[in-house]
């Protein structure tokens, strides 16, 4: 006799949601990998973008780099406008504002919705939430207001000279990154994967494991003090 069934069983469709099941357990690491990968690249690309600007605010700037320092409560005497310690970072007031112009590239998509444990309740903008802070990079220290043509023309290998770094959001409070070797305050991270992105003073930027980074740190490469010291005889 003829069916006109019409429809599935219980046990077929028992057999396709196990299907389903197991074909997004298969995919849903690889969505996540591709999706991880999508942020470091932006994530070094923002730095790229970032060290070109302060490049470009050297040269306008009798070839001395943005500063560090905080001293201004209006922000403009820091590169991103950070009003100090623990508070808000307002990149439109920062010294590379110009050369910049979007916000976006001031914070790495892998930030996104993360709360930055150092920065203080009473100083988040009336209708902002902490993780709306617009930070991820970071600058060296000893690469603020020193001259451009003095840092790529004495300091050993400036290709390993840090510029920016990715620091990690939980540790993120002052714009400011010691780059002295054994300075335990301040280390890479693993925000990405098991790195952070960085860039150096000879323009490139990068994805590095975080032991990667950490041992060019500890050898002096991020401070030319240190480098001068433990590397020129």
């Amino acid at each position: 006799m003829r069916s006109n069934r019409l429809g599935f069983t219980l046990i077929e469709l028992l057999v396709v949601i196990a299907i389903i099941a197991i074909l997004a357990a298969i995919l849903f690491p690889v969505f996540i990998a591709a999706k991880q990968r999508s942020q470091m690249i932006g994530c070094v690309n923002n730095l790229k973008q970032l060290s070109t600007a302060m490049m470009n605010y050297a040269a306008d700037n009798g070839g001395r780099m943005p500063s560090v320092a905080k001293e201004r409560l209006d922000g403009t005497d820091n590169y991103a406008g950070c009003m100090g310690t623990s508070r808000w970072v307002y990149p439109e007031k920062g010294q590379i504002w110009d050369y910049v112009r979007n916000k976006a590239v001031y914070k790495c998509k892998a930030d996104k919705g993360k709360t930055p444990g150092w920065i203080a309740d009473f100083w988040v903008p009336p209708g902002m939430k902490k993780s709306d802070y617009p930070l991820s990079y970071s600058m060296n220290e000893t690469v603020s207001q020193q001259m451009v043509d003095t840092l790529r023309g004495l300091y050993g290998k400036r290709s390993k000279y840090l510029l920016l770094i990715h620091e990690n959001p939980i540790n993120i409070q002052d714009t400011v990154f010691g780059g002295r070797a054994n300075y335990d305050q301040d280390i890479p991270c693993d925000v990405h994967y098991e790195g952070s992105c960085v860039s150096y003073i000879d323009g490139h930027a990068r994805y590095g494991s975080f032991k990667d980074l950490k041992a060019e740190k500890d050898a002096g490469y991020w401070d030319p003090e240190d480098w001068i010291r433990n590397h020129v005889k």
